[in-house]
């Protein structure tokens, strides 16, 4: 049984480790055309030749930086070890919560912690009043957008050129009742 308790981000801190490498054997590949009259962006998603193991976009401090400001950290506890976590963020005057890290354990993966953790964050959101969940995961961590997609998140939109190693960030949002 997967138990979630909530948590600062101080008195999670040392969660934020938790190794965040991932194999995928699917990314997503942006196909854009631009002319004059019109501008057309597709994202299709490919396999690879290859189960591909991939490391997390941000360096470790970027993630610890962008944890630290998150207002409430959820941890899954299986048999009392910690799971996972997810770190969320309320934008007040938008009525917006962002999840700005989920992270499942390696052994604990492919065993609804994820989910679990995703539906506490819309539980807790929406006890704050607010109307919708956002996401954003890069174009090859097909694990958390099957992740997103099983949980109801639609696709909203995508930011280029925003890190350093040239990924391309997918938005995901979900309304809330």
């Amino acid at each position: 049984m997967i138990e979630i308790i909530t948590s600062t981000p101080l008195e999670a801190q040392e969660l934020f480790s938790m190794n965040r490498a991932y194999h995928t054997q699917y990314a997503w590949q942006m196909h854009r055309k631009v002319t004059k009259e019109e501008l057309n962006v597709k994202f299709q998603r490919v396999r690879l030749p290859r189960e591909m193991l991939v490391q997390p976009s941000l360096t470790a401090e970027e993630q610890l930086e962008i944890n630290l400001s998150a207002d409430i950290v959820m941890i899954a506890q299986k048999n009392q070890n910690p799971a996972g976590f997810v770190a969320l963020k309320e934008h007040n005057s938008t009525g917006v919560v962002e999840i700005v890290d989920l992270v499942v354990r390696q052994n604990y993966r492919h065993e609804k912690v994820g989910s679990k953790l995703v539906y506490t964050a819309q539980d807790w959101a929406s006890h704050q009043g607010c109307q919708r969940l956002l996401a954003r995961v890069t174009t090859k961590n097909d694990p958390a957008i099957q992740l997103l997609e099983s949980n109801g998140f639609a696709y909203c939109g995508f930011q280029e050129f925003l890190l350093s190693r040239r990924d391309i960030y997918l938005h995901y949002g979900l309304f809330l009742r």
